[in-house]
């Protein structure tokens, strides 16, 4: 048998039509993936009672399996899309002249939406994995590279059907230099996802992180090795945002503020101007996250030969508020 490289392998999601039931046909959410990582985790029972020996261990049952999951990629707001609504747990489209505007809200569940990834293992051929749910993702945008990263976990991970995927060229990354960042001391002083406002302020790096709380050890019952259900618990939103210590006024308003203990919104706007308008529209690819005033934590760096920094740090109180809107060519998920 030939050996064969990851970029050789497929990997495809599709939301589950029934929670935690594999879906085996028609994938048409093909991942362009950078990294992908998918396994059976197994617990054992171990039985170290005596044998007459000195043998520390007479045998291993299996006592739990469940699957873990990871992907990353680079962020395209028309692959993305799909990761946002399952972590997230709902989220409500607008389509008009092949534009989909999204607006995402966090689902006051511990039930979030389900989906099957499938994929090629080399020789092993087609796998998939079912009931998989995101535990975290990331959006990271910088300078000259912007990617996201999600992981979570699965009811199991098992063969797979044959698929023969399609691919298309990616048409709407979001990079750094597409990103503007606001503050404002309230959530409605942020504007909209049309027509933002707030104080304007640059950033060298901004990172988001939204986590869900799903753990599948969580959900084991008697009688069975594999859990019943995957389910979340508190959710979490955290943005990250490093900026230069000269930019404007906005550097002494963060340290003004985070002295004081006063809360401050946000929005970090990325919006794909160099790309052309989708579909007979005037919008072009975006993705918006505006918070509500939280406290922030700072620290500042203050390198010999490099420039001076502050790092902000928001975990975003009450994040069911926030408000997360994309726009792309994705009228479904």
């Amino acid at each position: 048998m030939s050996a064969e490289k990851g970029r050789q392998q497929y990997v495809s999601v599709k939301t589950e039509a029934t929670r935690l039931t594999a879906e085996t046909a028609t994938f048409t959410r093909n991942i362009r993936w950078k990294g992908f990582d998918c396994k059976n985790e197994l617990s054992y029972e171990n039985d170290d009672s005596s044998y007459n020996n000195v043998g520390a261990l007479i045998d291993k049952q299996i006592a739990s399996v469940h699957a873990s999951w990871s992907l990353s990629s680079k962020l395209d707001v028309d692959e993305v899309d799909f990761f946002l609504h399952h972590t997230w747990g709902s989220s409500a489209p607008t389509t008009a002249l092949g534009a989909t505007t999204r607006v995402y809200t966090m689902l006051q569940s511990l039930q979030l939406p389900t989906f099957t990834v499938q994929f090629e293992r080399g020789t092993e051929g087609a796998k998939k994995v079912r009931g998989c749910s995101p535990a975290t993702i990331e959006l990271n945008f910088g300078v000259d590279d912007s990617n996201y990263s999600v992981s979570g976990h699965a009811v199991l991970e098992d063969a797979g059907n044959v698929l023969t995927p399609a691919y298309t060229a990616p048409l709407r990354k979001l990079m750094g230099k597409d990103v503007t960042m606001y503050f404002a001391a309230t959530l409605a002083a942020l504007g909209s996802v049309a027509s933002p406002t707030g104080t304007i302020f640059k950033a060298r790096t901004a990172k988001i992180t939204k986590t869900t709380g799903v753990d599948a050890t969580r959900y084991f019952e008697l009688g069975s090795v594999t859990p019943t259900d995957i389910t979340a618990d508190g959710r979490s939103i955290t943005i990250e945002v490093e900026v230069i210590h000269s930019s404007a006024n906005a550097a002494a308003t963060f340290q003004n503020n985070f002295d004081a203990g006063t809360p401050m919104a946000f929005r970090l706007h990325a919006v794909g101007s160099g790309y052309p308008v989708i579909g007979t529209s005037a919008l072009r690819p975006t993705l918006s996250l505006a918070v509500p005033p939280s406290k922030i934590m700072l620290s500042n760096a203050i390198p010999l030969d490099d420039l001076i920094t502050q790092t902000i740090t928001i975990e975003v109180e009450q994040p069911n508020l926030a408000v997360l809107t994309t726009i792309n060519a994705n009228g479904a998920i």
